[in-house]
């Protein structure tokens, strides 16, 4: 019962994270612009090579390892906002390390 109530408030705390972050504008983007791609436990960073206002989706390239894959614009997000993510992912660790080890305050 205890397992699945700290499953709960996980997946919680997950959504509201990715739910609370807004989504680049494509008619803000520009080819060469540093963005972050959304992830679950890390944002990636990445270059927009090309943009396709007709379908959404922009080029882009990540940094890590050089790679090219086509996205939907409202997967990007700024600087900002891959720290508030940043943040809001230790917040989520602390939460799930405290209930683990206090399991009958959560």
């Amino acid at each position: 019962m205890k397992i699945t109530k700290l499953l709960s408030t996980i997946s919680i705390v997950l959504l509201i994270l990715v739910s609370s972050v807004q989504a680049a504008d494509i008619d803000d983007l520009d080819p060469g612009d540093k963005m972050y791609l959304k992830g679950i436990l890390s944002d990636d960073l990445v270059y927009i090579v090309r943009i396709n206002y007709s379908k959404g989706k922009v080029k882009i390239r990540k940094d890590d390892d050089g790679t090219t894959e086509w996205v939907l614009a409202s997967k990007l997000i700024s600087s900002k906002e891959s720290t508030e993510q940043d943040i809001g992912r230790v917040g989520a660790g602390i939460a799930i390390l405290y209930c683990i080890s206090n399991p009958d305050d959560c």
